[in-house]
């Protein structure tokens, strides 16, 4: 306990793209991405931390935990060893910073990590669904829009309606199959023009997803590469049959 409320201390509790459990004694981080580069919208960026505070956490984990493999994990609990003191890093969703980045921080260290893709979006040149609602909702010079799959008008009137209707855009986006997914997103691609759309993906280059050669190469450096689904569904919402 004391070592998590050090860790809790080194700025864990200001980290929203990190979680972290407590499993069997052995603590399980979850990482997103991380950049190097400053933000360039938060709100954007969300899932992303700056690389001085993850090394900044690695340090600190490093003199405290001694790091394993999810494969070692679990392992070790199916034979029932002991698991006070070991640590697992995950990375979800696939962002290309975990190849540019955070593979050669931890390399040096050799701390094993396991990276969680979604193969529906590799080499596909696309980011994940919440990247497209995030850019369009915030940056479309559209006041009054429709969206397939929603019966509302959508009524920007100010940056606080821009948000609310983001956040329901998110939260219905979890419940769409893919090919209702897809007509939202064309819906929202539609929202800004083409040639601004390449500009903000210029911008917002963190949010890139890993190509399979990435993967490859991460594979053959030690990493674990794990399923994080097809399209990034939220599994939970659908039924057995579906």
């Amino acid at each position: 306990m004391k070592l998590l409320k050090s860790l809790i201390k080194t700025g864990l509790r200001t980290l929203f793209p990190l979680s972290f459990k407590i499993f069997a004694e052995s603590l399980i981080l979850v990482f997103h991405g991380v950049i190097k580069e400053d933000f360039v919208d938060y709100r954007i960026q969300s899932n992303q931390i700056k690389v001085k505070e993850f090394e900044r956490i690695i340090k600190f984990l490093f003199k405290h935990y001694k790091f394993i493999s999810l494969d070692e994990l679990e392992f070790n609990l199916k034979k029932n060893i002991a698991q006070k003191g070991n640590c697992v890093l995950t990375f979800d969703d696939g962002y290309q910073n975990i190849f540019s980045v955070v593979e050669p921080i931890l390399s040096e260290y050799s701390i094993p990590f396991s990276v969680f893709v979604n193969t529906g979006y590799i080499n596909s040149d696309m980011r994940l669904p919440s990247y497209y609602a995030k850019v369009a909702l915030l940056n479309t010079e559209k006041k009054q829009f429709y969206l397939t799959n929603f019966s509302e008008k959508f009524d920007i009137k100010g940056e606080d309606s821009r948000h609310y209707y983001l956040d329901r855009i998110l939260e219905k986006m979890k419940s769409l199959r893919f090919n209702e997914l897809n007509l939202v997103l064309r819906d929202l691609k539609n929202l800004i023009p083409e040639e601004r759309w390449a500009e903000l993906n210029n911008l917002f280059k963190s949010e890139q997803l890993l190509t399979w050669d990435e993967i490859i190469q991460l594979s053959k450096k030690g990493a674990i590469i794990g399923s994080h689904g097809h399209e990034h569904c939220i599994l939970h919402q659908f039924k057995n049959e579906d």
